[in-house]
């Protein structure tokens, strides 16, 4: 076998080691029905029937989690944000 044959095989491989980890990582993780918020200005949620609506869904019941967006005007978003990490309230 040549250097770059050999060096293909190689990088395929653990390409596909990479992944098979990753996959079984994210599939351990259940948030347990939590509620994950997404803040931002002019940060609308996705619309029904879209592919970022569908994915969000997916997710949802993948992740065992409740995904929202909410609507923080900019120039107060920082404040917002810092003081519900601070306080350890993850919806704001």
């Amino acid at each position: 076998m040549s250097k770059k044959s050999l060096s293909i095989v190689s990088l395929l491989t653990c390409f596909v080691l990479l992944a098979g980890s990753c996959m079984a990582l994210a599939a351990e993780y259940d948030f347990g029905g939590r509620t994950v918020v997404f803040a931002g200005a002019n940060f609308d949620p996705p619309r029904e029937g879209s592919f970022v609506y569908d994915r969000k869904i997916a997710v949802e019941e993948e992740f065992n989690v409740k995904i929202e967006f909410r609507q923080v005007s900019g120039d107060v978003i920082a404040d917002v944000v810092m003081a519900a990490v601070l306080a350890g309230d993850p919806t704001l």
